[in-house]
């Protein structure tokens, strides 16, 4: 379970999610932690709801991807090892247009070899990641002057050939930076 709203970007760290919900008893439970949370957080924010979604399995990788818009190069992609971004330091900049191009951009970054099945994990599904990688790149050539970031964090890479799960996504418009947009609070909205 995760909060719905457009106010609040780093869910976990305001307590507004919730995993391994089991029954209709751990819904009320959650519900009520995650408003009690949120809230205490953030008194402010704007709360459209709370999501139910799939639960993803724990094989999964977690990675963040999106698009910053340089100003020498344009929309470039970008690629980073998820939650521990910051403890490890690895990432891949590029403009994936091809998935060749993207499997490239994969293997420049050390969260390969976990990708690849390490320490018997199973192999990621690294066509649907270098498939993603070359839409979200295409998104930001198509957006080019409208989004000036962009990144789903986080992209959760499930094993070989089940893909990947978009966990939470936020837009950057340009020319109003002070309004970014929740991918779920615009879903909600039918953008």
């Amino acid at each position: 379970m995760k909060i719905l709203s457009a106010d609040i970007q780093h869910k976990t760290e305001s307590g507004g999610v919730k995993l391994g919900v089991k029954d209709a008893a751990g819904v009320k439970q959650a519900f009520k932690q995650i408003i009690t949370s949120v809230t205490n957080y953030m008194p402010d924010a704007k709360i459209d709801g709370i999501i139910v979604q799939e639960m993803i399995p724990a094989e999964a990788i977690e990675l963040i991807i999106g698009i910053v818009d340089d100003k020498t190069f344009g929309p470039v992609s970008l690629m980073t090892g998820g939650i521990s971004v910051e403890l490890i330091k690895d990432s891949a900049l590029a403009i994936p247009l091809t998935k060749e191009q993207a499997r490239e951009l994969i293997g420049q970054t050390k969260g390969f070899r976990l990708l690849k099945g390490y320490r018997n994990q199973p192999e990621a599904d690294i066509d649907a990641l270098a498939d993603t990688l070359v839409n979200v790149a295409h998104i930001a050539l198509d957006y080019r002057g409208r989004i000036s970031a962009m990144d789903i964090n986080p992209l959760m890479v499930l094993p070989k050939g089940k893909g990947v799960r978009a966990v939470d996504a936020l837009v950057e418009l340009k020319g109003n930076p002070s309004r970014s947009h929740d991918s779920e609070a615009d879903a909600k909205k039918g953008n």
